[in-house]
Protein backbone atom coordinates (compact mmCIF):
# COMPACT_ATOMS: atom_id res chain seq x y z
CA UNK A 1 0.00 0.00 0.00
CA UNK A 2 1.67 3.50 -1.16
CA UNK A 3 2.09 5.85 1.45
CA UNK A 4 0.09 8.91 1.49
CA UNK A 5 0.83 11.88 -0.12
CA UNK A 6 1.75 13.98 3.07
CA UNK A 7 3.64 11.35 4.30
CA UNK A 8 6.00 11.10 0.62
CA UNK A 9 5.88 15.09 0.63
CA UNK A 10 7.43 14.72 4.53
CA UNK A 11 10.34 11.95 3.94
CA UNK A 12 11.22 13.59 0.62
CA UNK A 13 11.09 17.40 1.57
CA UNK A 14 10.86 18.16 4.62
CA UNK A 15 13.22 15.60 6.06
CA UNK A 16 16.03 15.53 3.40
CA UNK A 17 16.18 19.62 3.86
CA UNK A 18 17.83 21.01 7.05
CA UNK A 19 15.63 22.72 9.38
CA UNK A 20 17.77 25.70 9.47
CA UNK A 21 16.64 26.30 6.08
CA UNK A 22 12.70 26.52 6.89
CA UNK A 23 14.12 27.81 10.31
CA UNK A 24 15.81 31.16 7.75
CA UNK A 25 12.56 30.58 5.28
CA UNK A 26 10.45 31.79 8.33
CA UNK A 27 12.69 34.21 9.64
CA UNK A 28 13.10 35.73 6.53
CA UNK A 29 9.30 36.06 5.97
CA UNK A 30 8.90 37.77 9.27
CA UNK A 31 11.50 40.04 8.04
CA UNK A 32 10.15 41.00 5.14
CA UNK A 33 6.50 41.28 7.34
CA UNK A 34 8.74 44.11 9.84
CA UNK A 35 10.78 45.84 6.89
CA UNK A 36 7.38 46.30 4.71
CA UNK A 37 5.49 48.08 8.21
CA UNK A 38 9.02 50.35 8.80
CA UNK A 39 8.65 51.38 4.84
CA UNK A 40 4.93 51.60 4.64
CA UNK A 41 4.91 53.58 8.11
CA UNK A 42 7.87 56.04 6.42
CA UNK A 43 6.22 56.28 2.73
CA UNK A 44 3.26 57.72 5.37
CA UNK A 45 5.09 60.47 6.61
CA UNK A 46 5.09 63.97 5.35
CA UNK A 47 7.46 65.22 3.07
CA UNK A 48 9.69 68.33 4.17
CA UNK A 49 10.29 70.97 1.22
CA UNK A 50 13.58 71.96 1.39
CA UNK A 51 13.51 76.18 1.70
CA UNK A 52 15.47 78.30 -0.28
CA UNK A 53 16.50 81.78 0.26
CA UNK A 54 16.92 84.56 -1.87
CA UNK A 55 20.22 86.42 -1.91
CA UNK A 56 20.31 89.84 -0.89
CA UNK A 57 20.52 92.29 -4.10
CA UNK A 58 23.48 94.65 -4.17
CA UNK A 59 23.17 98.06 -2.58
CA UNK A 60 21.47 101.13 -5.21
CA UNK A 61 23.62 103.84 -6.29
CA UNK A 62 21.98 107.40 -4.83
CA UNK A 63 21.23 109.98 -7.13
CA UNK A 64 23.09 113.49 -5.91
CA UNK A 65 21.85 116.78 -6.58
CA UNK A 66 24.96 116.89 -9.16
CA UNK A 67 23.44 114.90 -11.24
CA UNK A 68 20.71 117.33 -12.69
CA UNK A 69 20.97 119.68 -15.39
CA UNK A 70 18.98 123.29 -14.60
CA UNK A 71 19.21 124.82 -17.87
CA UNK A 72 16.14 126.35 -18.16
CA UNK A 73 12.80 125.48 -16.31
CA UNK A 74 10.35 123.22 -17.91
CA UNK A 75 7.09 124.10 -18.77
CA UNK A 76 4.15 122.53 -16.55
CA UNK A 77 1.44 121.38 -19.42
CA UNK A 78 -2.11 119.87 -17.74
CA UNK A 79 -2.96 117.58 -20.18
CA UNK A 80 -5.47 116.02 -18.77
CA UNK A 81 -8.02 118.36 -17.87
CA UNK A 82 -11.61 118.07 -18.46
CA UNK A 83 -12.85 120.31 -21.19
CA UNK A 84 -16.96 119.85 -20.15
CA UNK A 85 -19.22 122.29 -21.15
CA UNK A 86 -20.32 124.30 -18.46
CA UNK A 87 -24.16 123.71 -17.39
CA UNK A 88 -26.66 126.55 -18.74
CA UNK A 89 -27.29 126.94 -14.98
CA UNK A 90 -25.94 129.21 -12.29
CA UNK A 91 -22.53 128.16 -11.14
CA UNK A 92 -21.48 129.09 -7.74
CA UNK A 93 -18.15 128.82 -5.81
CA UNK A 94 -18.64 125.97 -3.29
CA UNK A 95 -21.47 123.88 -2.22
CA UNK A 96 -22.85 122.97 1.07
CA UNK A 97 -21.68 119.57 2.82
CA UNK A 98 -24.34 116.47 2.10
CA UNK A 99 -26.38 116.74 5.17
CA UNK A 100 -28.51 113.78 6.77
CA UNK A 101 -31.96 113.90 4.93
CA UNK A 102 -34.54 115.06 7.06
CA UNK A 103 -38.24 116.35 6.97
CA UNK A 104 -39.32 114.74 3.27
CA UNK A 105 -41.72 112.64 2.65
CA UNK A 106 -41.04 109.41 0.88
CA UNK A 107 -42.69 108.78 -1.94
CA UNK A 108 -45.45 105.87 -1.83
CA UNK A 109 -43.07 102.43 -2.91
CA UNK A 110 -43.22 99.13 -1.53
CA UNK A 111 -39.38 98.74 -0.56
CA UNK A 112 -38.50 101.11 2.02
CA UNK A 113 -34.99 101.13 0.97
CA UNK A 114 -36.57 102.09 -2.64
CA UNK A 115 -38.19 105.22 -0.92
CA UNK A 116 -34.52 106.29 0.82
CA UNK A 117 -32.83 106.03 -2.18
CA UNK A 118 -35.36 108.26 -3.81
CA UNK A 119 -35.37 110.23 -1.13
CA UNK A 120 -31.66 111.30 -1.36
CA UNK A 121 -31.66 111.32 -4.93
CA UNK A 122 -34.82 114.03 -4.29
CA UNK A 123 -32.42 115.71 -1.82
CA UNK A 124 -30.03 115.62 -3.53
CA UNK A 125 -31.31 117.54 -6.39
CA UNK A 126 -32.24 120.18 -4.31
CA UNK A 127 -28.55 120.63 -2.87
CA UNK A 128 -26.67 120.61 -6.62
CA UNK A 129 -29.70 121.73 -9.35
CA UNK A 130 -26.84 122.73 -11.51
CA UNK A 131 -26.10 118.89 -12.27
CA UNK A 132 -28.36 118.87 -14.55
CA UNK A 133 -30.85 116.23 -12.95
CA UNK A 134 -33.80 115.92 -15.07
CA UNK A 135 -34.22 115.46 -18.76
CA UNK A 136 -34.48 118.50 -21.55
CA UNK A 137 -38.25 118.15 -22.89
CA UNK A 138 -39.84 119.82 -25.80
CA UNK A 139 -43.24 120.10 -26.77
CA UNK A 140 -44.37 120.56 -30.09
CA UNK A 141 -47.42 120.74 -32.33
CA UNK A 142 -47.40 118.15 -35.14
CA UNK A 143 -50.24 119.91 -36.87
CA UNK A 144 -51.57 123.71 -36.22
CA UNK A 145 -54.86 123.42 -38.63
CA UNK A 146 -56.03 120.31 -36.48
CA UNK A 147 -54.85 121.17 -33.54
CA UNK A 148 -56.84 124.79 -33.17
CA UNK A 149 -59.71 123.04 -34.65
CA UNK A 150 -60.47 121.21 -32.09
CA UNK A 151 -59.40 123.32 -29.34
CA UNK A 152 -61.97 125.81 -30.83
CA UNK A 153 -64.75 123.43 -30.43
CA UNK A 154 -63.46 122.44 -26.87
CA UNK A 155 -62.21 119.10 -27.84
CA UNK A 156 -59.30 119.19 -25.67
CA UNK A 157 -58.84 115.44 -25.38
CA UNK A 158 -58.43 114.95 -29.49
CA UNK A 159 -56.46 118.28 -29.91
CA UNK A 160 -53.95 116.62 -27.48
CA UNK A 161 -53.57 114.00 -30.76
CA UNK A 162 -51.75 116.71 -32.43
CA UNK A 163 -48.86 117.23 -29.14
CA UNK A 164 -46.16 115.37 -29.14
CA UNK A 165 -43.39 115.16 -26.40
CA UNK A 166 -39.61 114.74 -27.11
CA UNK A 167 -36.94 113.85 -24.73
CA UNK A 168 -34.06 115.49 -25.90
CA UNK A 169 -31.40 114.23 -23.42
CA UNK A 170 -31.23 112.33 -20.41
CA UNK A 171 -31.07 113.68 -16.79
CA UNK A 172 -28.21 112.85 -14.30
CA UNK A 173 -30.81 111.30 -12.00
CA UNK A 174 -31.19 108.28 -14.78
CA UNK A 175 -27.63 108.42 -15.68
CA UNK A 176 -26.85 107.81 -11.99
CA UNK A 177 -29.49 104.88 -11.99
CA UNK A 178 -27.98 103.49 -15.44
CA UNK A 179 -24.41 103.50 -14.24
CA UNK A 180 -25.37 101.63 -11.33
CA UNK A 181 -26.19 98.98 -12.79
CA UNK A 182 -24.33 99.10 -15.23
CA UNK A 183 -21.45 99.08 -12.39
CA UNK A 184 -23.20 96.28 -10.64
CA UNK A 185 -24.10 98.54 -7.85
CA UNK A 186 -26.77 96.07 -6.99
CA UNK A 187 -29.39 96.10 -4.17
CA UNK A 188 -30.38 99.81 -2.46
CA UNK A 189 -28.14 99.91 0.72
CA UNK A 190 -25.41 99.32 -1.82
CA UNK A 191 -26.78 102.09 -4.18
CA UNK A 192 -27.23 104.24 -1.09
CA UNK A 193 -23.55 103.72 0.27
CA UNK A 194 -22.40 104.82 -3.69
CA UNK A 195 -24.35 108.25 -3.59
CA UNK A 196 -23.42 108.94 0.25
CA UNK A 197 -19.51 107.95 -1.32
CA UNK A 198 -19.55 110.24 -4.30
CA UNK A 199 -21.67 113.31 -3.17
CA UNK A 200 -19.65 113.78 0.20
CA UNK A 201 -16.67 113.34 -1.28
CA UNK A 202 -17.06 115.32 -3.67
CA UNK A 203 -18.58 118.51 -1.27
CA UNK A 204 -14.88 117.60 0.53
CA UNK A 205 -13.44 117.95 -2.73
CA UNK A 206 -14.20 122.46 -2.49
CA UNK A 207 -14.29 122.51 -6.30
CA UNK A 208 -17.24 125.05 -7.86
CA UNK A 209 -19.88 123.99 -10.00
CA UNK A 210 -18.44 123.40 -13.45
CA UNK A 211 -15.54 121.22 -11.15
CA UNK A 212 -18.44 119.11 -9.73
CA UNK A 213 -20.31 118.34 -13.04
CA UNK A 214 -16.64 117.68 -14.88
CA UNK A 215 -16.44 114.90 -12.00
CA UNK A 216 -19.65 113.68 -11.73
CA UNK A 217 -19.70 113.11 -15.75
CA UNK A 218 -15.94 111.37 -15.70
CA UNK A 219 -17.16 109.20 -12.83
CA UNK A 220 -20.58 108.43 -15.03
CA UNK A 221 -18.73 107.92 -18.40
CA UNK A 222 -16.56 104.82 -16.67
CA UNK A 223 -16.59 101.70 -18.27
CA UNK A 224 -17.55 98.46 -16.70
CA UNK A 225 -15.01 98.07 -13.47
CA UNK A 226 -13.07 94.95 -12.04
CA UNK A 227 -13.85 95.66 -9.08
CA UNK A 228 -16.37 97.70 -6.46
CA UNK A 229 -15.95 100.85 -8.12
CA UNK A 230 -17.03 102.76 -4.65
CA UNK A 231 -13.44 102.11 -3.79
CA UNK A 232 -11.40 103.39 -7.07
CA UNK A 233 -13.59 106.13 -6.59
CA UNK A 234 -12.32 107.23 -2.34
CA UNK A 235 -8.94 106.64 -3.52
CA UNK A 236 -9.31 108.75 -6.14
CA UNK A 237 -10.80 111.49 -4.31
CA UNK A 238 -8.06 111.02 -1.71
CA UNK A 239 -5.36 111.48 -3.67
CA UNK A 240 -7.13 114.73 -5.60
CA UNK A 241 -7.72 116.53 -1.93
CA UNK A 242 -3.87 116.99 -1.79
CA UNK A 243 -3.65 119.59 -4.90
CA UNK A 244 -4.39 122.84 -5.19
CA UNK A 245 -8.23 124.21 -6.64
CA UNK A 246 -7.42 124.38 -10.58
CA UNK A 247 -5.59 120.97 -10.30
CA UNK A 248 -8.13 119.24 -8.74
CA UNK A 249 -10.37 118.19 -11.33
CA UNK A 250 -7.60 116.97 -13.62
CA UNK A 251 -5.95 114.59 -11.00
CA UNK A 252 -9.18 113.19 -9.79
CA UNK A 253 -9.34 112.37 -13.63
CA UNK A 254 -6.13 111.68 -14.20
CA UNK A 255 -6.52 108.71 -10.57
CA UNK A 256 -9.55 107.37 -12.17
CA UNK A 257 -8.14 106.33 -15.22
CA UNK A 258 -5.43 104.72 -13.29
CA UNK A 259 -7.34 102.72 -10.69
CA UNK A 260 -10.12 101.60 -14.55
CA UNK A 261 -7.03 100.08 -15.78
CA UNK A 262 -4.61 98.76 -12.57
CA UNK A 263 -4.62 95.51 -11.27
CA UNK A 264 -5.53 95.35 -7.39
CA UNK A 265 -1.78 94.69 -6.55
CA UNK A 266 -1.43 98.51 -7.64
CA UNK A 267 -4.07 100.15 -6.19
CA UNK A 268 -1.75 102.00 -3.36
CA UNK A 269 -0.08 103.82 -5.84
CA UNK A 270 -3.08 106.50 -5.21
CA UNK A 271 -2.08 106.64 -1.06
CA UNK A 272 1.40 106.23 -1.12
CA UNK A 273 1.53 108.97 -4.39
CA UNK A 274 0.05 111.29 -1.86
CA UNK A 275 2.44 110.94 1.06
CA UNK A 276 5.18 110.99 -1.53
CA UNK A 277 3.77 113.98 -3.15
CA UNK A 278 3.22 115.96 0.00
CA UNK A 279 7.07 117.74 -0.30
CA UNK A 280 6.84 119.04 -3.66
CA UNK A 281 5.82 123.17 -4.41
CA UNK A 282 1.42 122.98 -5.10
CA UNK A 283 1.69 124.08 -8.58
CA UNK A 284 4.08 121.15 -9.12
CA UNK A 285 2.22 118.18 -7.62
CA UNK A 286 0.34 117.76 -10.43
CA UNK A 287 3.23 117.22 -13.46
CA UNK A 288 5.07 115.35 -10.95
CA UNK A 289 1.97 113.25 -10.12
CA UNK A 290 2.10 112.38 -14.22
CA UNK A 291 5.68 111.82 -14.28
CA UNK A 292 5.19 108.75 -11.15
CA UNK A 293 2.83 107.48 -13.05
CA UNK A 294 4.32 107.23 -16.36
CA UNK A 295 7.67 106.16 -14.91
CA UNK A 296 5.55 102.85 -12.84
CA UNK A 297 6.21 100.74 -15.65
CA UNK A 298 9.79 100.95 -15.10
CA UNK A 299 9.48 99.08 -11.39
CA UNK A 300 10.27 95.87 -11.59
CA UNK A 301 6.94 93.59 -12.01
CA UNK A 302 5.12 97.07 -11.18
CA UNK A 303 5.41 96.80 -7.94
CA UNK A 304 4.43 100.15 -5.95
CA UNK A 305 6.37 99.58 -2.66
CA UNK A 306 9.39 98.85 -4.66
CA UNK A 307 9.19 101.93 -6.77
CA UNK A 308 8.06 104.14 -3.92
CA UNK A 309 11.20 102.86 -2.07
CA UNK A 310 13.38 103.49 -5.71
CA UNK A 311 12.32 107.23 -5.53
CA UNK A 312 12.05 107.65 -1.75
CA UNK A 313 15.77 109.81 -2.04
CA UNK A 314 13.96 112.02 -4.15
CA UNK A 315 11.81 114.40 -1.48
CA UNK A 316 15.59 114.40 0.37
CA UNK A 317 16.28 116.60 -2.72
CA UNK A 318 13.98 118.43 -3.37
CA UNK A 319 15.53 121.76 -1.07
CA UNK A 320 18.36 121.78 -3.82
CA UNK A 321 15.90 121.95 -6.65
CA UNK A 322 14.95 124.88 -8.43
CA UNK A 323 11.11 125.63 -7.62
CA UNK A 324 9.68 125.45 -11.16
CA UNK A 325 11.67 122.41 -11.81
CA UNK A 326 10.60 119.92 -9.12
CA UNK A 327 8.52 118.02 -11.70
CA UNK A 328 10.15 118.24 -14.43
CA UNK A 329 13.88 117.15 -12.46
CA UNK A 330 11.43 113.87 -11.28
CA UNK A 331 11.30 112.42 -14.31
CA UNK A 332 15.20 113.23 -14.72
CA UNK A 333 15.98 111.55 -11.34
CA UNK A 334 14.26 108.27 -12.80
CA UNK A 335 16.72 107.97 -16.11
CA UNK A 336 19.40 109.39 -14.10
CA UNK A 337 18.63 106.32 -11.51
CA UNK A 338 18.19 103.58 -14.23
CA UNK A 339 21.55 104.86 -15.75
CA UNK A 340 23.50 104.74 -12.50
CA UNK A 341 21.82 101.25 -11.33
CA UNK A 342 21.90 99.21 -14.99
CA UNK A 343 24.52 97.03 -13.28
CA UNK A 344 22.52 96.93 -10.20
CA UNK A 345 19.20 95.71 -11.69
CA UNK A 346 21.32 93.12 -14.59
CA UNK A 347 22.56 91.47 -11.25
CA UNK A 348 19.22 91.47 -9.58
CA UNK A 349 17.57 90.12 -12.69
CA UNK A 350 20.55 87.55 -12.44
CA UNK A 351 19.41 86.72 -8.91
CA UNK A 352 15.89 86.55 -9.83
CA UNK A 353 16.63 83.73 -12.29
CA UNK A 354 19.01 81.60 -10.39
CA UNK A 355 16.27 82.24 -7.47
CA UNK A 356 13.42 80.50 -9.34
CA UNK A 357 15.70 77.84 -10.52
CA UNK A 358 16.63 76.98 -6.82
CA UNK A 359 12.99 76.91 -6.25
CA UNK A 360 11.85 74.24 -9.36
CA UNK A 361 14.98 72.36 -8.39
CA UNK A 362 13.58 72.25 -4.65
CA UNK A 363 10.70 71.34 -6.12
CA UNK A 364 11.84 68.86 -8.66
CA UNK A 365 13.59 66.70 -5.24
CA UNK A 366 10.41 67.50 -2.99
CA UNK A 367 8.16 65.57 -5.93
CA UNK A 368 11.07 63.23 -6.36
CA UNK A 369 11.50 62.07 -3.13
CA UNK A 370 7.16 61.93 -2.51
CA UNK A 371 7.32 60.16 -5.52
CA UNK A 372 9.54 57.26 -3.78
CA UNK A 373 7.92 57.26 -0.82
CA UNK A 374 4.80 56.45 -2.45
CA UNK A 375 6.55 53.63 -4.76
CA UNK A 376 7.57 51.89 -1.46
CA UNK A 377 4.48 52.15 0.06
CA UNK A 378 2.90 50.24 -2.67
CA UNK A 379 5.81 47.66 -2.65
CA UNK A 380 5.34 47.52 1.45
CA UNK A 381 2.06 46.69 0.90
CA UNK A 382 3.16 43.87 -1.06
CA UNK A 383 5.98 42.65 1.26
CA UNK A 384 3.45 42.99 4.10
CA UNK A 385 0.83 40.59 2.28
CA UNK A 386 3.25 38.19 0.78
CA UNK A 387 5.28 37.57 4.35
CA UNK A 388 1.77 37.30 5.67
CA UNK A 389 0.79 34.90 3.69
CA UNK A 390 4.36 32.37 3.40
CA UNK A 391 4.23 32.39 6.98
CA UNK A 392 0.55 31.37 7.38
CA UNK A 393 0.66 28.76 4.40
CA UNK A 394 4.13 27.23 5.79
CA UNK A 395 2.61 26.91 9.33
CA UNK A 396 -0.46 25.48 7.89
CA UNK A 397 1.43 22.73 5.74
CA UNK A 398 3.85 21.99 8.90
CA UNK A 399 0.29 21.58 11.24
CA UNK A 400 -0.54 19.10 8.55
CA UNK A 401 2.11 17.30 8.73
CA UNK A 402 2.33 17.31 12.18
CA UNK A 403 -1.56 15.37 12.24
CA UNK A 404 -0.51 13.09 9.46
CA UNK A 405 2.63 11.90 11.75
CA UNK A 406 0.36 11.45 14.57
CA UNK A 407 -2.21 9.10 12.78
CA UNK A 408 0.79 7.08 11.42
CA UNK A 409 1.89 6.43 14.45
CA UNK A 410 -1.19 5.72 15.44
CA UNK A 411 -1.82 3.54 13.09
CA UNK A 412 1.78 1.41 13.29
CA UNK A 413 1.07 1.25 16.86
CA UNK A 414 -2.67 -0.80 15.84
CA UNK A 415 -1.08 -2.93 13.47
CA UNK A 416 2.04 -3.91 16.26
CA UNK A 417 0.10 -4.64 19.13
CA UNK A 418 -3.27 -6.05 17.51
CA UNK A 419 -6.34 -4.34 17.54
CA UNK A 420 -7.27 -6.63 20.64
CA UNK A 421 -4.17 -5.82 22.95
CA UNK A 422 -5.16 -2.20 22.20
CA UNK A 423 -8.61 -2.48 23.30
CA UNK A 424 -9.87 -2.35 27.20
CA UNK A 425 -10.96 -5.39 28.90
CA UNK A 426 -14.63 -5.04 29.04
CA UNK A 427 -14.33 -4.67 24.98
CA UNK A 428 -12.80 -7.97 25.19
CA UNK A 429 -15.17 -10.08 27.35
CA UNK A 430 -18.08 -8.44 25.37
CA UNK A 431 -16.27 -10.27 22.03
CA UNK A 432 -15.49 -13.94 23.88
Amino acid sequence: MSKPFFTRFEDHVVFSVSRVFWHLFIWTSCFAVVFGVVAWLWSMTPTSKEQVKRSEYPPEVKVEVGDFVFEQPAPVVNDHIETTQPSALSSSAGTPAVAPIAGEEPPTVRDPMEAMFEAVLDSLVAKYPHLGWNASVRTYITSDLEYNYYMRKGDRKTAQNFVRTVVEGEGLRDKIKRFMTRSNVNGYTARLKFLRTLFGDLDALHVDSIGQEQVVNKILRMNKPKRPVVGDISRSFRLARIFDAPERVPAFSWAIDFCARSQDGQLSFTDSAAVFLSSFELDQKYPALVHLGNNLVNSPGGDVGAYFRMCSSYPGLLSNIPRKQQAESLSQFFAIYATKNVERRKAMEAMDRQYQEMQLSAELRHRSTQNTKNEMGSKASWWIIGGIVVIALVGLILAILSMQRAISKLETAIVRNGIGQTLPSSHRDERG
